[in-house]
């Protein structure tokens, strides 16, 4: 996590997110631990649930989110503004005056990630309570390992459950 895995992701030496899109940076949040990078585009069904799931892990883990939104035409930006007016001191929009497809977006929300940790999630996806705690508990207990993930539980657009993601597809 950290520095290698900004180091895996390659990213390309004229990435610079705050120039580029010109948001504003966490500032109230000295030192986060984590920082849960979400992207995001044309969402709107599921953006909300994904965002409100990631506040919920906080607790007491300092942890800031970013939203990079690239250049949604739905509800998306208007969703992720109304929540980032409500969370303004953990959730910062990052928005994408035009399409920069989903790895350039998720790229740069790496390269202003924050904290000692970066957690992915995809804006169509939630997280179940206490997850974000037991994957930063983990990698505290084996500093050896570079990176924890999880399986997932698949559900359709209707919330019914399909089974666990490695199961299902």
């Amino acid at each position: 996590w950290g520095e290698s895995t900004r180091a895996v992701l390659s990213l390309p030496e004229a990435c610079d997110p705050v120039r580029n899109c010109g948001a504003r940076r966490l500032t109230n949040i000295a030192e986060p631990l984590v920082t849960v990078c979400i992207a995001t585009y044309n969402q709107a069904a599921y953006i909300e649930a994904c965002v409100l799931s990631a506040l919920a892990q906080a607790g007491d883990l300092e942890v800031e989110i970013l939203v990079g939104d690239d250049n949604s035409s739905d509800d998306t930006p208007e969703i992720l503004d109304r929540l980032e007016r409500r969370y303004p001191d953990r959730l910062q929009r990052v928005p994408r005056p035009h399409n920069v497809g989903g790895t350039r977006n998720y790229q740069e929300l790496v390269a202003r990630a924050r904290g000692k940790f970066i957690a992915h999630l995809d804006g169509d996806d939630a997280w179940l309570p206490g997850k974000l705690r037991a994957q930063v508990d983990f990698m505290h207990a084996h500093p050896e390992c570079p990176a924890v993930y999880t399986n997932a539980i698949a559900v359709d657009a209707g919330g019914r459950v399909l089974g666990p993601f490695t199961d299902t597809h």
